[in-house]
């Protein structure tokens, strides 16, 4: 068994924050169903347009910003 860390690794914020971004596009797919069904193709076109270039825009300036916190303070 491994000991108990009492203190947040860079390790462990790369993996919680790539967990995190996991959810978006499964949020991402519900609503362009709920448009898709509701007949709001226009606005499905739109968010996902939106989403193909902010959410992996986001996460790089995630994890870069995470890799300036832990290695240069």
């Amino acid at each position: 068994m491994l000991p108990v860390l009492s203190y947040f690794t860079f390790m462990d914020a790369m993996v919680y924050l790539s967990y995190g971004f996991i959810i978006i596009p499964t949020i991402q797919v519900v609503v362009s169903i709920r448009l898709e069904y509701n007949g709001k193709i226009r606005l499905m076109d739109s968010v996902r347009r939106i989403c193909k270039w902010a959410v992996p825009t986001l996460y790089l300036l995630t994890m870069s910003f995470t890799l300036l916190k832990y290695f240069l303070t």
